[in-house]
């Protein structure tokens, strides 16, 4: 992934692993189990990945995959996909859904005149 340390990428793959397991993001402790590292440093990871736009924080602080824009829930099995997807091409979530739901919306108008 453009931007990103070989360990930022390691964290990025490790969220990305884990919501395929899980069907979720992990919280920062469980990042950090994965990662085998403390909360602290679980922490600055996600932060350096959240100010390169790769992941996005609640404020909460749960960690969502993408950036901006509205949220949105999708199947589990779908995000885990999608998150594979992106990290294996380098590519954002968040633009791989806007080019996505555009070619949708794109496909509707065509039928509905």
């Amino acid at each position: 992934m453009m931007g990103l340390t070989e360990q930022m990428k390691l964290v990025f793959d490790a969220i990305v692993g884990f919501v395929g397991r899980h069907g979720a993001t992990p919280s920062l402790e469980s990042l950090a189990g994965e990662l085998g590292c403390g909360k602290s440093n679980a922490e600055r990871f996600v932060a350096a990945l959240h100010e390169r736009g790769h992941i996005t924080r609640s404020a909460r602080g749960a960690i969502a995959l993408g950036s901006g824009g509205v949220s949105v829930v999708i199947p589990a099995d779908i995000a885990a996909k999608l998150a594979q997807f992106c990290a294996k091409n380098n590519e954002c979530i968040s633009a791989v859904v806007a080019d996505a739901v555009v070619l949708h919306l794109d496909s509707l108008d065509r039928v509905d005149p």
